[in-house]
């Protein structure tokens, strides 16, 4: 019975709007409203990807809060799917941190670049141990992003960007191994996010390309360079054995 009365009710309605044209107006351009309504929100919320800005590759990206050298950070370097990981915190020139490789992890200190690890609790002169060093520095990151080139900047709704660039292994193999080579087009891609003010809080690289050309590796390599808590870490200080 009720389905009986919904229908008859369906009809009615149907019929006053093919009879009334001011009704059927109104009904068309509520339709419109809330089609468009629905547009904005997916335009306003979904990611955007711009491809026109300028080629200048530091002008939209902001590194002074690292290369102030006062943050937490967590570097991950994977080559043929093994990870390493660095996490600790830099201060004045001086960094205190681990290192780990399958879980086993090492205790290392450094300071204006000298580094020491804590073995049987005594801190002991020590190498650099970090692995691609080349891509943490970030002097020499700074020189790669300046040779890259500019591909693409996606936008979030956190107001968050994420910008792509891309360089060749020519270019790297000549500004890390200071040598000079001509190569067909082999592109290493490179990620950077940052956040509203553009200040860079994550590095990824993409270097199967290099790493595969140097030996270094035979499937590829990631590096993903992460900081946070700028300007927030109090003087580092060890007592040296």
């Amino acid at each position: 019975m009720n389905e009986q009365n919904n229908n008859t009710k369906l009809k009615k309605f149907i019929n006053v709007i093919k009879t009334d044209k001011q009704k059927r107006a109104w009904l068309v351009l509520f339709g419109y409203f809330i089609f468009f309504f629905v547009v904005v929100l997916m335009i306003r919320t979904a990611p955007t990807n711009d491809s026109n800005i300028s080629n200048t590759n530091l002008k939209n990206i902001d590194i002074s809060s690292i290369k102030n050298n006062n943050y937490h950070y967590k570097y991950t370097i994977n080559i043929d799917r093994n990870n390493i990981v660095y996490e600790g915190e830099t201060s004045n020139n001086k960094s205190l941190f681990y290192k780990s490789i399958n879980g086993a992890s090492e205790n290392y200190y450094e300071e204006s670049d000298i580094y020491y690890i804590k073995i049987n609790g005594i801190w002991t002169t020590s190498t650099n141990p970090y692995d691609l060093y080349s891509f943490i520095d970030i002097e020499t990151i700074e020189k790669i992003l300046e040779e890259s080139t500019y591909v693409s900047k996606t936008e979030y709704g956190d107001y968050t960007n994420k910008y792509n660039y891309q360089v060749s292994t020519t270019t790297l193999v000549k500004i890390i191994n200071n040598e000079i080579v001509d190569l067909d087009d082999m592109p290493n891609d490179i990620f950077i996010t940052t956040d509203s003010s553009d200040k860079v809080q994550k590095i990824e690289f993409n270097l199967g390309n290099y790493t595969n050309y140097k030996k270094l590796s035979t499937i590829g390599s990631n590096i993903v360079l992460e900081y946070s808590k700028f300007n927030e870490i109090s003087d580092i200080n060890v007592e040296l054995n």
